[in-house]
């Protein structure tokens, strides 16, 4: 599945229209505070439940509910480059820090990981969906309505742990999400009659064998005559990655975000 979806992407990275000569080589970089609301679950996948076990363990462990997850400052730094190259793709690095942590008084038995926790039990979690984000993108059209397609490769760096806090001969139960993702890629962008303002909307999207991630921005964005500008927009990341350790993670962090940003 995913060497057809490289198929497929590199055949909608083929540039149908041209740059013009005046076009010259543009940098733009960013950086942005994200408050973002974790939801989903974690969920153990092929256990067989043992003699005595309670069988509440194999329902969905929620990161709200159940390890008590609030709202988070994440943030985020990106890094553009287009040209007028136009056989060659534009490049965009990014990279987000995505944590969260908890500490909660659990109210039912779950097994995280294959470790069992117990109802009454205090335990520490923490997620980290940390990633780092390589684009190649083409410009289908490029005028006051924008629209770019590409290719993403994610690479997550992160993990998810429970140890029990008030005991502590206790250890902690650990899954290490470390993943390499491939991502189609759209950014739309209409300019408004005002100089300088704009409004974009952007997408992130894969689906193959039971895994997803859906990573969708939209903002207001404002740049000066002189490069400087600011954003304000909204964020949501949905991130459903199966047998992880025999764990699944179906994760959401979403919100409203400012940054500030600079144009070369």
């Amino acid at each position: 599945m995913i060497r057809r979806f490289f198929v497929f992407a590199l055949s909608i990275c083929i540039p149908s229209i041209s740059y013009s000569e005046e076009q010259a080589l543009k940098i733009d970089i960013g950086a942005y505070l994200w408050q973002s609301q974790y939801s989903g679950t974690f969920t153990i996948i092929d256990y067989e439940v043992a003699p005595g076990d309670s069988l509440t363990i194999l329902q969905p462990t929620d990161v709200e509910d159940d390890l008590n997850m609030e709202e988070e400052t994440q943030h985020s730094f990106y890094l553009t480059i287009e040209h007028n190259k136009a056989m060659l793709p534009n490049i965009r690095f990014a990279h987000t820090s995505m944590q969260a942590q908890s500490i909660s008084i659990l109210s039912k038995d779950i097994l995280f990981n294959g470790y069992p926790f117990s109802i009454n039990d205090q335990v520490e979690s923490e997620v980290d969906l940390s990633h780092t984000d390589l684009s190649l993108y083409y410009p289908l059209i490029s005028n006051r309505v924008s629209l770019d397609l590409g290719l993403t490769l994610r690479q997550f760096d992160g993990f998810a742990q429970m140890r029990q806090s008030n005991n502590t001969a206790a250890g902690t139960s650990r899954i290490e999400i470390n993943e390499i993702v491939p991502l189609a890629y759209g950014n739309f962008m209409l300019e408004l009659p005002i100089n300088g303002l704009n409004l974009d909307a952007s997408l992130h999207f894969i689906n193959y064998d039971g895994n997803e991630v859906i990573d969708f921005t939209t903002a207001v964005n404002y740049q000066t005559k002189s490069g400087f500008g600011s954003s304000f927009g909204y964020r949501s990341i949905s991130t459903d990655l199966e047998d992880l350790q025999n764990q699944a993670v179906d994760l959401r962090a979403d919100g409203p975000y400012i940054a500030l940003t600079y144009q070369f």
